[in-house]
């Protein structure tokens, strides 16, 4: 956890690592516009945010891209290597934004940052080995460099005076707890409970209606035999369409050429070829009657995809009608259905749940999963856990069990499940894929040791400020949780839905 303290740390000697840590490694997107003009990816105010050299998202993007670079994690795959960088450029961009919105308020406040305290932190750059101030590597060190040290300085301590207003120093200022606000929350945390229940999938809609579904809107699983060719630029895929009709090239050798095979095979034959994918991959709609409408040996015009490319479609024969005597097919609708018609298989889950749960109620949860018979069920038993909506951190977390992974942030889940008496049988709950029904296992309170601990890691929570939050979010792109202050989430989600921020991030690859 952050403490409030880390705020407080020497200015000079973070200063220092940040500096040492930057290397100017860049991964083009950012920067390779500049010859064609800075490009504005957001505004604060009427303060624009671009990516030109001394923009604060391209200073962002170097401290990110450095960390990247010395942690070895960007991913091999082409593809997944260019979608990580562009979530770190957003994530470069996001921390901009925060820099340059505290900036402008402690400006705005009238604030100025003193000398005596920037030339304070200037000595640390001019320390010889034994620490003591040393007047040779000052004048040794190029005049740039000074007046890059001192820019640095300056801004952090900018920065640092609105941290430290707002969040406090660890010793004075900043956010105050009531503490009535932390009685609330330690009275969440206070009593734990475990619970018995069973667990009913969406799978369990039948294979017989999924048919029917099927029969009743056959066009969208017609498929189709269609090859393609994907571009990065419209202009490029027009060269091929005309090489391609001139005969000065065959569509095989085309694909062989073709260094982005999207959503096709080695052979450049689409791979997921129903309706509902065909429908998927062309979203507009004039490009997608030209492809439908395609015949035997037919290309089509260049072709906008959903992805931002532009392709080539080759028709290879005639669709072929839906089978529905094939398991692949029934796949194929049921996950269909699972994206556009989830509705109606939840209710018929929650109709079978609660089936259950009225016989539960009536001869005893363990003597109703025995005589239950749409379904085989399995009587699984929770950990114990308080209320906990959300899985705030400062708070024990709900079970990493199944079901309760998707429970987290459903009200009604803890409405039902910490009201219930011993005996007593819970409505059906959705959960995600899922519908659980609970019975009460276990209650007990918590350790004062817990309770107290709770209470000053609330505390600590409310009122801390994390400096190095967008690591922590490239941290949690590799899958490691490493949650944000409460008080530090609550000013991001500040800035980000002010009146005054302009996201113009997608400018930057148009």
């Amino acid at each position: 956890m952050a403490s409030s303290k880390k705020v407080a740390a020497s200015i000079g000697g973070v200063i220092v690592f940040v500096l040492g840590v930057i290397a100017f490694v860049v991964a083009p997107m950012v920067t390779d516009r500049a010859s064609q003009g800075f490009t504005v990816v957001g505004k604060w105010g009427n303060v624009r945010i671009d990516n030109g050299p001394s923009s604060p998202f391209v200073d962002q993007y170097h401290f990110l891209a450095n960390y990247v670079e010395r942690q070895k994690i960007e991913p091999e795959d082409t593809q997944m290597r260019e979608f990580f960088w562009q979530q770190v450029s957003y994530l470069a961009f996001r921390a901009a934004v925060v820099q340059v919105a505290m900036e402008d308020e402690v400006k705005n406040a009238g604030y100025r940052v003193p000398q005596f305290r920037v030339n304070k932190d200037l000595i640390n750059y001019y320390l010889d080995e034994n620490g003591v101030y040393s007047e040779t590597r000052y004048q040794q060190t190029p005049e740039t460099t000074r007046v890059s040290y001192r820019k640095e300085i300056e801004k952090y301590i900018t920065d640092n005076r609105y941290i430290e207003d707002l969040f406090g120093n660890g010793i004075e200022y900043g956010l105050k707890t009531s503490s009535k606000e932390s009685d609330f929350i330690v009275d969440m945390a206070k009593k734990e409970r475990s619970f018995k229940y069973v667990v009913f999938n969406l799978s369990l809609y039948p294979s017989s209606e999924i048919v029917k579904y099927g029969k009743e809107h056959s066009d969208l699983f017609t498929s189709y035999d269609l090859s393609l060719l994907s571009y990065p630029t419209e202009e490029e895929a027009k060269k091929m369409l005309v090489s391609l009709k001139n005969g000065d090239v065959t569509f095989e050798d085309a694909v062989i050429l073709n260094a982005t095979k999207t959503l096709t095979d080695d052979n450049g034959k689409i791979t997921s070829s129903y309706r509902t994918d065909i429908n998927k991959y062309f979203p507009d709609n004039e490009n997608l009657k030209a492809v439908l409408a395609l015949k035997p040996s037919d290309l089509s015009p260049v072709v906008s995809m959903q992805n931002g490319m532009f392709g080539i479609v080759r028709c290879n024969a005639e669709p072929s009608f839906p089978d529905f005597e094939s398991e692949s097919l029934i796949s194929n609708i049921r996950n269909y259905m699972n994206r556009n018609e989830k509705g109606m298989l939840e209710d018929y889950v929650l109709q079978t749940a609660n089936k259950f749960a009225e016989n539960a109620k009536a001869s005893g949860f363990e003597k109703a999963v025995e005589d239950f018979k749409e379904t085989n069920l399995t009587i699984e038993t929770s950990n114990l856990f308080g209320i906990n909506y959300g899985n705030a951190s400062s708070l024990p977390p709900l079970p990493a069990q199944g079901v309760f992974a998707n429970l987290s942030t459903n009200e009604s889940f803890f409405k039902k499940a910490f009201a219930l008496k011993s005996g007593e049988i819970s409505e059906p709950i959705l959960a995600g894929a899922e519908v659980a029904v609970l019975t009460l296992a276990e209650e007990k309170e918590i350790d004062s040791y817990t309770i107290d601990r709770t209470r000053t890691d609330y505390k600590n929570q409310a009122g801390a400020w994390f400096p190095y939050y967008h690591i922590v979010s490239i941290m949690s792109m590799q899958g490691m949780n490493y949650p944000l202050p409460i008080a530090h989430k609550t000013f991001m989600d500040y800035i980000f839905t002010n009146s005054k921020f302009q996201d113009s991030f997608g400018n930057l690859f148009k």
